[in-house]
C-alpha cells in the first residue's frame, strides 16, 4: 500500500474515534435503552466503514 493510502486510512480511523469519543461525552446517549443506545455508534460504523472500503480499494 502507498504511503498516502495508508495516511488516509489512518485519518479516517481517527476521524471515526473521534466522534465515537464525542457520542461517549453525550450525557443524553448514557440514559438511553439499549437499542437507542447502539443506533448512533451503528450509524458511525456504516459511515466510516464505506470509507475505509473506498480508501482501500481506491489505486492511489
Amino acid at each position: 500500500m502507498s504511503e498516502e493510502k495508508l495516511k488516509r486510512i489512518e485519518q479516517i480511523k481517527q476521524d471515526w474515534a473521534d466522534e465515537v469519543r464525542k457520542i461517549d461525552s453525550d450525557s443524553e446517549v448514557k440514559g438511553l435503552g439499549q437499542k437507542k443506545y447502539n443506533k448512533p455508534y451503528k450509524d458511525l460504523e456504516k459511515k466510516y466503514l464505506l470509507l475505509l472500503r473506498e480508501a482501500i480499494n481506491k489505486n492511489i
